[in-house]
Parts: C-alpha cells; structure tokens; sequence
C-alpha cells in the first residue's frame, strides 16, 4: 500500500471515529423506578436515547414526581438556552451512585459536558453540599461523565478506541516501511 493509500485509511478511521455531529445518545434511568438500571446497567431492558432539550426535560420532570428522588430533583434541572444563544452546550453522559434518604440509588443521564470552567460532577456534590436539605438527604457516592453513545452504562472503557489506535499504528508503521529513503 502506498504512502497515500495509507493516508486515506487514516483519514477515513479518523472521521468514523470522531462522530456525526449529532446529539450524543445516553441511558437515562433511574434505579429507584427500573431496576435495569442499577449498578450494572441490564442493556438487554434499556436503551440510550438521544440527549434532546425535549427528553431532558421530560426526565427531569418524571425526576420531580418521584417521592424518594424529589428532593435531588433540582440537581438535575435544564438550563434553556437563551433565544441568542446558536451553539447549545457540548453533551456528555453521566452516570452517579447516590445515597438518597439511607437508600443506594443510580443515576444516568445526559448532562453538559465537562469544560476548563465547569466540572458538572463539581457542581452536583456542591449543590448537595450547600443545600441543607440535601445533605441531610442525599451524598454523592460516584459521578462519572463521558462522550461517546452509551458510554454510561459501561462499567469499563469501550474497546473501539482501542482497536482504532492499534489499527492506525499498524497501518503508518506498515506505510512508513514502504516509503523509500
């Protein structure tokens, strides 16, 4: 294979790996309503759904309804982007182990994603830590985010990264044999 042969492997490897730009697909459960949904994720009952204003929302409120959760609903309120706003937030998925009320609850979700300024992990366990009611309530035992679809019900990174980055180690050591000095 010739040096630009590899180079468009590459690319092409490089561009399925990155994503189509559209909203980043996430499990949003709770333990406490489906028990699929506890520490080890059964994907066999769940599917992750794409992270829409719409569908946040909705979580968030079926979150509200619940009398174990409601009082840890606030944590999970949606910011809506203000009518200027173009660009909506980067996403990412979330996964958190909660104690709530005595009672060990997980949690996935779509959150934003984690920027220099904003470590939403940070923000939840202060919110809890500012919050009166909250600590007397609820502790934060684990938060996790990541970005990749489905990412938050791995209990272990994804394989796929893996065996992209042996795949295009293999195939520029392989280009760089045939490349005459």
């Amino acid at each position: 294979m010739g040096p630009f042969g590899a180079v468009g492997t590459l690319a092409l490897l490089l561009a399925l790996s990155v994503g189509s730009g559209v909203a980043i697909n996430c499990y949003m459960c709770n333990s406490v309503t489906n028990a699929a949904c506890g520490k080890d994720l059964d994907k066999a009952e769940l599917e992750p759904v794409e992270c829409t204003a719409a569908k946040m929302n909705s979580w968030y409120a079926k979150t509200q309804d619940n009398p174990i959760l409601k009082s840890i609903a606030h944590l999970f309120e949606v910011d809506t982007p203000k009518h200027y706003q173009t660009v909506l937030p980067d996403m990412s998925c979330a996964k958190m182990d909660l104690t709530v009320g005595g009672r060990e609850v997980t949690i996935r979700s779509c959150q934003t994603a984690k920027t220099e300024s904003i470590d939403p992990c940070k923000v939840i366990s202060s919110k809890l830590s500012e919050s009166v009611v909250g600590a007397a309530v609820a502790s934060v035992d684990y938060c996790g985010l990541c970005e990749h679809d489905g990412c938050n019900g791995a209990r272990a990174l994804s394989a796929l990264p893996l065996l992209l980055s042996v795949l295009v180690s293999a195939l520029l050591v392989g280009s760089l044999g045939t490349i005459a000095p």
